[in-house]
C-alpha cells in the first residue's frame, strides 16, 4: 500500500513538473516569437534606406551634381529635403573620398557639421563597410548608428556614374551619399501597435531586468550599440496562476485516496477512477492537445481540447493513422528524418505539421512525440503534445509579406520584381527562354488625384492593380514600383506578338471607367517594352530600357506601348537634363514673363495684353513653351510656376493703368483647389483691381468634370475678376457652355485667322462666333492677326479686339511701358458687369507691327 501511495505521489509530481515545464515553454516560445518579429521590423527599415541610398546614389545626376561640379541647389532640390519629404529620412550627408564632408542636411536644413554630428561616432566605420566591395554595381552598406539625438537605420552607398556614362568620378576611394531615419519613439509605437509588442523600449546593452525581451541592434562593425527591450507577455505563466491550485487539490485528494486505499479495495478502486477523471480535466484544461497512439502510429486518444480547438470530434479521428490527421510539410529532408525517428522509436519534438480538417482556415501545429514502452520494453506507441502555432506563423508571414509587397494594392514590390527577373534570366541562360519587361504608367492619374484627393487616388490605384492581375497569366507576375508605375514580367514568350497582344489587353483594361465616390473617372495608361534577350540580360538594364520607352510612349502622346530601340536613353537623357534645368530654373528664377499687345480692332488703341511665360537657358537660350512646359506638368512644377505667373503679371499690370493683363491657367493649376486663393493672394499682393485680372482657360477643362469647374469660375467671378475662354471653335465648343458658364469674352483660335481669304467657310464660321459671344454680351478677340487683309475682314465682322504679329510680338515689361507711356488716353473707370471688358473706351495710341520683337 504504501508503494501505491508512493506510485500517486511520484505521479502528480511528474505531472505537475510536466506542466510547470509547459508552461515555461510556452512562454519561452511567444518571446522567441516576439523577437523575431521586432528582428525583421528593424531588418525592413535597413533594407529601405539601403535601397534608396544606392539608387540615388547611383545616379549620373548625382555625379554630375554632387561630385564633378557640386551644385547645392540641385542638392537641396533632390537629395536633402526631397527625400526628408518623400521618404522621411531625417539625416542626408555627402561624403567626399578623401573623408571631407562635402553636404548635409538635418531635417530638411542644409547643416554639414550638424549632420555627420547627428550620425554619431560609429559613422567612420560605416563609411569603411561601404567602401569595402568589389562587386560590378554598388553595394549599400546598413547598419544601426548610435548618435546624440539617439539611434539611426543608416545606409551609405558610393555615388558613381550609370553603366554607359562617360562621366569619370574624382580619383581614389569613391564618395558617399548616406540616408538615415530616426528609430525613436514613433517607430517603437509602431511595434506595439501592429505587433502587440508591450512597453517597447531602448537600452544600452546588458541593461535592464533579466526577464525582459531582447534583441540587439548592431552597429557597423557587428557591434551591439543599442537593445529594444519589451515585456514579453507570459501566457504559461497565467496558466500556472490557476493549474498550480488545482494541482496542489489534487496532491491532497490523492493523499485521502492513498489512505482509503489501505483500508477498502473497492474505495480503492472508485478513488483511481475520479483521479483519472481529475488528469482528464488538468488536460483539457492546457491550451495544448494530448494524444496518443499505437504500436502502429493509430490515434488511440486525444484530448477533447483537440475538438474545441480544431471543430473535429475525437471519434472521428480515434483509429485513424496519425499521418492522416497531422500532415507534415513538403520538405524532402524533413520526411526522411521524421520517417527515420519513428522508425528507431525515438522522441521528437518540435515537428511542425498541417492539421488536415474541413475547417475553413488551415491550422499549424507544433508537435512534441515521446515512445511509449511495453513490459518488455517493446515499442507500445507515442503519445505527446500538439501546439497550435497558427497566430505565430500567421504574424511570421504578415511581416514577410509586408517586406515583399506594397501595402496598398497588395502586388509584389520592386525588389520581388527584380528576383523573379534574375530567376528569369537564369532560366534564359539555361533553357533559353525569351521574356519581356512592361514599365506601364497611368496617364492622367495625377490630375484625378489633385481633383478628388488622395483617399480617391489610393482607391483608384487598387482597382488598377486588380485589373492589371486579370490580364496576365499564372506564369507572370505584376508589381508596383511606386506611385502610379507598375510592371508587369511575361515570361515564356514565343514571339513579340505575344507581348503587344498583352499589352493590348492591359491598354484596354486600364481604359475602362472606374467609379469612385460617385464619380466615373476614366484613366489611360502608357506602356514601354523590353524584350529578354534581345534588349539586354541584365535586370537593372532591363528595366532601365523599359522605363525608357516608357517615357518614348508618354511623349508620343500616351495610351500606347513603345519597345526599347537603341537611341532611345539620349531623348531620356535629354529630357531629365531639361527637367533638372528646369527645377534649377525655378529655383534661380530664370524663367520671364512676356506680354503681347490687345488692341481694338476698331481704333489700334492698346486693350490689354496677355502673360506668355518664356525661358532663356544660361547656355542654350530661348527655349519654347512648347517643349518645357510639358515636362513642368509632368515633374509637378507647372502648379508653382503658374502661380509665380499669376503674381508677377498682377504686379506689373499696376504700372499700367487702364489696362487689362490676361493670364492663362493650365489645366493642372485650374484643378488644383487653392487656384482660387492663387488669384486672390497675387491681387491683395499687387494692389491690382480686380477687373484688369483676367484668366482664360480651354474649353477642354469644361468637359472632364462641368459642375467643378462652374464652382470654380463662379468663385473668381465673385472675385472681379474677368474670365476668357481661350481657342474657341477647335475643341468641344458648345452653347450649352456659353449658358452656363460666366464668360466676360471669347477669343477666336489662330487657326480660324490664319485662312481668311483663303476660305470663305473661315469667314462663315468667323461670323457665326462674333454673332454667338454678342448675343450673350461677350466681348470677341481674334488670335494670330497677322495682315492687315485679316485685320480688316475681322473689323468689318464686327470682331472687337485683335492680337497677333501686326501688333507686336510678345515683348519685354519695359517694351509695354514704352506704349503705355505714348498713350494718349486711359480710361480711369471700371468696366460693366459683363460684355466690355477693354472696349474702345479705354484705349491707348496704335501699336504698329513693329512695336515688338
Amino acid at each position: 500500500m504504501v508503494s501505491l501511495a508512493s506510485l500517486i505521489t511520484t505521479a502528480a509530481i511528474i505531472i505537475a513538473a510536466a506542466i510547470y515545464a509547459g508552461s515555461l515553454r510556452q512562454d519561452s516560445l511567444q518571446r522567441n516569437s516576439e523577437a523575431r518579429i521586432v528582428t525583421q521590423s528593424v531588418r525592413s527599415v535597413l533594407r529601405a534606406v539601403a535601397a534608396n541610398a544606392r539608387d540615388y546614389a547611383w545616379w549620373n545626376d548625382a555625379v554630375q551634381h554632387l561630385l564633378l561640379t557640386p551644385d547645392p541647389v540641385w542638392a537641396d532640390l533632390n537629395i536633402g529635403p526631397y527625400v526628408r519629404t518623400a521618404f522621411g529620412y531625417e539625416i542626408s550627408l555627402v561624403v567626399g573620398g578623401d573623408g571631407r564632408m562635402l553636404l548635409g542636411w538635418v531635417d530638411g536644413r542644409r547643416e554639414i557639421g550638424k549632420a555627420a554630428e547627428a550620425l554619431g561616432p560609429n559613422l567612420p566605420d560605416l563609411l569603411a563597410v561601404a567602401r569595402r566591395q568589389n562587386a560590378a554595381e554598388p553595394v549599400a552598406a546598413s547598419a544601426v548608428l548610435f548618435g546624440p539625438e539617439g539611434l539611426l537605420a543608416a545606409a551609405a552607398s558610393p555615388i558613381v556614374p550609370q553603366p554607359g556614362s562617360s562621366l569619370v568620378p574624382p580619383a581614389g576611394p569613391p564618395a558617399l551619399l548616406i540616408f538615415a531615419k530616426r528609430l525613436d519613439a514613433d517607430f517603437l509605437a509602431r511595434l506595439e501597435e501592429d505587433f502587440g509588442i508591450e512597453a517597447a523600449s531602448l537600452t544600452a546593452p546588458g541593461t535592464g531586468s533579466a526577464g525582459l525581451g531582447r534583441v540587439a541592434l548592431p552597429g557597423p562593425s557587428g557591434e551591439t550599440v543599442r537593445e529594444i527591450v519589451w515585456k514579453p507577455q507570459r501566457p504559461g505563466r497565467v496558466q500556472l496562476a490557476w493549474l498550480i491550485p488545482t494541482l496542489l487539490g489534487s496532491l491532497v485528494v490523492l493523499g485521502g485516496f492513498t489512505r482509503l486505499v489501505l483500508g477498502n479495495i473497492r474505495r480503492s478502486t472508485t478513488a483511481i477512477r475520479a483521479s483519472e477523471a481529475r488528469f482528464r480535466d488538468i488536460a483539457e484544461a492546457a491550451s495544448d492537445w494530448i494524444w496518443e497512439t499505437d504500436a502502429d502510429l493509430r490515434l488511440t486518444y486525444v484530448s477533447e481540447h483537440f475538438g474545441r480547438a480544431t471543430g473535429l470530434r475525437a471519434g472521428e479521428v480515434t483509429g485513424r493513422p496519425l499521418h492522416e490527421i497531422l500532415e507534415l510539410p513538403p520538405d524532402p529532408e524533413l520526411r526522411q528524418r521524421q520517417r527515420a525517428t519513428l522508425a528507431a522509436g525515438q522522441p521528437f519534438r518540435d515537428v511542425p505539421c498541417l492539421l488536415r480538417s474541413d475547417a475553413e482556415q488551415a491550422r499549424t501545429l507544433r508537435l512534441t512525440g515521446t515512445p511509449i514502452r511495453g513490459a518488455e520494453g517493446t515499442l507500445a506507441g507515442y503519445r505527446g503534445i500538439a501546439t497550435d502555432i497558427t497566430a505565430e506563423m500567421a504574424a511570421l508571414d504578415q511581416v514577410r509579406f509586408l517586406a515583399e509587397h506594397d501595402a496598398l494594392t497588395g502586388l509584389p514590390n520592386r525588389l520581388v520584381l527584380h528576383e523573379r527577373l534574375e530567376e528569369t534570366l537564369r532560366r534564359l541562360r539555361r533553357y533559353g527562354e525569351r521574356s519581356a519587361v512592361l514599365c506601364i504608367d497611368l496617364d492622367r492619374f495625377k490630375e484625378i488625384n489633385d481633383s478628388l484627393g488622395h483617399a480617391a487616388g489610393d482607391r483608384l490605384l487598387a482597382a488598377c492593380a486588380q485589373r492589371l492581375r486579370g490580364c496576365i497569366r499564372e506564369t507572370d507576375i505584376v508589381a508596383r514600383l511606386g506611385g502610379d508605375e507598375f510592371a508587369v514580367l511575361q515570361t515564356d514568350v514565343a514571339q513579340p506578338d505575344d507581348v503587344q497582344r498583352l499589352c493590348d489587353r492591359i491598354l484596354t483594361a486600364l481604359a475602362e471607367p472606374v467609379r469612385i465616390e460617385d464619380v466615373e473617372v476614366v484613366i489611360g495608361s502608357s506602356i514601354g517594352v523590353a524584350l529578354v534577350p534581345a534588349d539586354g540580360t541584365d535586370a537593372t538594364q532591363l528595366l532601365q530600357k523599359a522605363d525608357i520607352a516608357l517615357y518614348r510612349a508618354k511623349e508620343d502622346g500616351r495610351g500606347r506601348t513603345c519597345f526599347f530601340e537603341p537611341g532611345m536613353d539620349e531623348r531620356l537623357r535629354e529630357r531629365r537634363f531639361l527637367e533638372s534645368s528646369l527645377r534649377h530654373a525655378v529655383a534661380t528664377e530664370q524663367l520671364e514673363v512676356h506680354y503681347q499687345p490687345q488692341v481694338d480692332a476698331g481704333t489700334g488703341m492698346i486693350a490689354g495684353v496677355e502673360a506668355l511665360l518664356r525661358w532663356r537657358h544660361p547656355t542654350r537660350g530661348p527655349i519654347p513653351p512648347s517643349e518645357f512646359v510639358p515636362v513642368a506638368e509632368d515633374a509637378g512644377l507647372i502648379v508653382p510656376i503658374g502661380e509665380w505667373v499669376l503674381r508677377t503679371a498682377c504686379r506689373d499690370a499696376v504700372r499700367w493703368p487702364g489696362i487689362r493683363v490676361s493670364v492663362n491657367v493650365s489645366p493642372a493649376q485650374f484643378r488644383q483647389r487653392g487656384l482660387v486663393r492663387a488669384i486672390r493672394r497675387a491681387l491683395v499682393e499687387s494692389g491690382l483691381e480686380p477687373w484688369r485680372l483676367e484668366i482664360e482657360i480651354t474649353e477642354g477643362l469644361l468637359i472632364q468634370n462641368t459642375a467643378a469647374a462652374l464652382r470654380t469660375l463662379e468663385q473668381i467671378k465673385a472675385l472681379g475678376v474677368g474670365i476668357a475662354m481661350d481657342d474657341f471653335g477647335t475643341g468641344y465648343s458648345s452653347l450649352s457652355y456659353l449658358q452656363k458658364f460666366p464668360f466676360d469674352k471669347i477669343k477666336i483660335d489662330r487657326s480660324f485667322v490664319g485662312r481668311l481669304g483663303e476660305d470663305a467657310g473661315n469667314a462663315a464660321i468667323i461670323r457665326a462666333i462674333i454673332g454667338l459671344g454678342r448675343s450673350f454680351g461677350m466681348c470677341i478677340c481674334a488670335e494670330g492677326v497677322e495682315t492687315a487683309a485679316q485685320l480688316e475682314v475681322l473689323r468689318r465682322e464686327g470682331c472687337e479686339q485683335a492680337q497677333g504679329y501686326l501688333f507686336g510680338r510678345a515683348m519685354e515689361v519695359a517694351a509695354i511701358d514704352g506704349l503705355v507711356r505714348g498713350a494718349t488716353h486711359l480710361a480711369a473707370s471700371a468696366p460693366s458687369e459683363r460684355g466690355s471688358p477693354a472696349g474702345s473706351s479705354r484705349v491707348a495710341e496704335p501699336v504698329s507691327a513693329a512695336g515688338g520683337p
